[in-house]
């Protein structure tokens, strides 16, 4: 990988040093083509790793933004690799925005090798990560259900963690911005509406930093936004109310984030990874698991196969229906023109549907 990456570099470098020379920005303004050059160039340059880094930078930078994508829609973020092209872009940018949590393992092997010391790092997961408490989250191994095994490694802290979530339930402080970092977590973050917000608040921090003469743009953007955040957790709160069925089996486990903001329990058929597959056992402990829990819906999620869920619904004759952890957009979204909200609130209606 080492000597991928280095071949990768040394042909940035060489594309990077002819076409430099071309970056600067113009000081004509004798025309309105020229006007307009310069309009677009003073604009920030932003590069965002995956679609809802992107969403949330195009919602708090507007058009003093000029923003680029790196993972491309319709394509499964977890095992895709940057370009020279992307190496290239991130060279020429002034922001850098990305998830982590693991969400993309190449960061910090391009990051290292990158010629741009005033290129601004926005980590928007930084210091988020919520454990996984036994309630919410449990996978299935063979013959039985438990919770990750990485759960154990501070059962103290986790043990704190839920008698703080008792003492104020319905209170999102506290209940949502407990946080730790350990491997094996779910780095779909953005899933809480609260934790969205958090990842905003830090991509505004560093759009000032960079720009800090828009400094009211980016805020006032922030604050609109986060009121849309705040409506988003009171309907999510509101519908699933009163629903007693709080068991959903989902095809991996990206939902840990949701389940931990609304009291759901996620049962996963595999880990964090969508690539991998139960085995027969598993498959026949998922099948069982269902009939006792009387679950009549098996989620799978955009950007992956379905074939998992129709098999054990087709064993179980449970429905199958999708639930999108928003990690890019399907052609059929962008038809739709659809965006984080609208995306989490189908969710919802998913939820609720399944639940009732």
């Amino acid at each position: 990988m080492k000597k991928f990456f280095s071949g990768i570099v040394a042909l940035t470098i060489l594309i990077f040093s002819l076409v430099g020379c071309s970056q600067h920005k113009s000081s004509s303004t004798t025309t309105t083509s020229d006007q307009k050059v310069i309009e677009e160039e003073d604009k920030l340059s932003v590069v965002a790793s995956i679609y809802p880094m992107a969403d949330f930078a195009a919602k708090i930078g507007g058009d003093l933004i000029d923003l680029k994508t790196m993972v491309p829609p319709g394509t499964d973020a977890h095992g895709w690799e940057p370009s020279t092209g992307d190496i290239i872009a991130l060279n020429e940018a002034d922001v850098f925005i990305y998830n982590g949590s693991g969400m993309e393992g190449w960061t910090e092997s391009i990051l290292d090798t990158l010629e741009n010391p005033d290129l601004i790092v926005i980590e928007a997961s930084a210091g988020l990560t919520v454990p996984f408490s036994e309630h919410q989250v449990e996978y299935i191994d063979g013959t039985v259900i438990h919770e990750d095994e990485n759960d154990h490694a501070d059962d103290e802290e986790n043990h704190e963690n839920e008698d703080i979530h008792e003492e104020s339930e319905h209170d999102h402080e506290a209940d949502h911005h407990h946080h730790h970092d350990h491997d094996g977590m779910d780095p779909h973050v953005w899933l809480d509406p609260d934790l969205a917000g958090e990842q905003m608040k830090a991509i505004a921090k560093g759009f000032i930093e960079a720009d800090p003469d828009n400094k009211d743009i980016y805020e006032n953007n922030l604050t609109q936004m986060e009121k849309k955040l705040d409506a988003l957790d009171d309907q999510f709160e509101k519908e699933l109310e009163g629903i007693k069925k709080r068991d959903i089996v989902v095809s991996h486990a990206a939902f840990g984030y949701l389940c931990q903001a609304y009291d759901l329990n996620e049962l996963a058929i595999t880990g964090v990874s969508p690539e991998s597959e139960p085995s027969p056992e598993d498959m026949a402990t998922i099948i069982k698991v269902m009939e006792e829990k009387q679950i009549t819906t098996i989620f799978f999620e955009t950007l992956a196969t379905p074939k998992v869920a129709e098999t054990i619904a087709a064993e179980t004759g449970a429905n199958v229906d999708t639930l999108n952890p928003i990690e890019g957009l399907t052609e059929e979204n962008i038809e739709n023109g659809d965006d984080y909200f609208s995306l989490m609130e189908k969710n919802l209606d998913a939820l609720v549907k399944a639940l009732k």
